[in-house]
């Protein structure tokens, strides 16, 4: 259906809704990445 064009308004809806949620949590999961990383050359992206 996606790559078709033939997605109605209430798909995209769902859709966005769904991507917002992933998009607004990403700063955390790779925050909690770095954070259980024992690699010190990472240590420098972590905001303190």
């Amino acid at each position: 259906m996606w790559q078709e064009g033939k997605l109605t308004p209430n798909h995209l809806a769902g859709y966005s809704k769904e991507y917002y949620q992933l998009v607004k949590n990403v700063p955390h999961l790779v925050e909690n990445t770095l954070l259980n990383n024992n690699n010190e050359k990472y240590d420098n992206l972590i905001v303190k």
